[in-house]
């Protein structure tokens, strides 16, 4: 499965990265919209993971 973790907090954004890997989860890490809109566009993703209050927009 693989999951697109969108989060501006770098070192939340590692831990959850972290424990989905742990689970034998592929993950792809944004910290933006722009970056996560970037990614969904090129990557196929079972599930994405939005933080509510990004800096450059609402998920």
């Amino acid at each position: 499965m693989r999951v697109l973790v969108v989060e501006d907090d770098e070192d939340l954004a590692f831990a959850i990265g972290t424990a989905l890997r742990g689970a034998g989860l592929s993950v792809d890490e944004a910290g933006s919209l722009d970056v996560a809109d970037q990614l969904l566009f090129v990557n196929g993703y079972d599930c994405a993971v939005f933080d509510r209050m990004l800096p450059d927009g609402d998920a």
